[in-house]
């Protein structure tokens, strides 16, 4: 019984370690989204004061 218990004990230890390993993996994963999400809005953003401005000045030039 001894030997099982131990043997319970580590398990219990690895599959905690485990999940605390993928918690952080997921938390830097999300944190890297959120990062690239924001950096695409501000593209977006780019992009569209650009064809503004190419509308505009093809408004001026017809």
């Amino acid at each position: 019984m001894i030997i099982n218990a131990n043997k319970s004990s580590h398990l219990d230890e690895y599959l905690k370690n485990n999940s605390e390993t993928s918690s952080n993996e997921d938390n830097e994963m999300l944190e890297n989204i959120k990062v690239t999400i924001e950096e695409n809005k501000e593209i977006i953003e780019k992009n569209r004061k650009i064809l503004e401005l190419k509308k505009q000045k093809g408004a001026t030039e017809a």
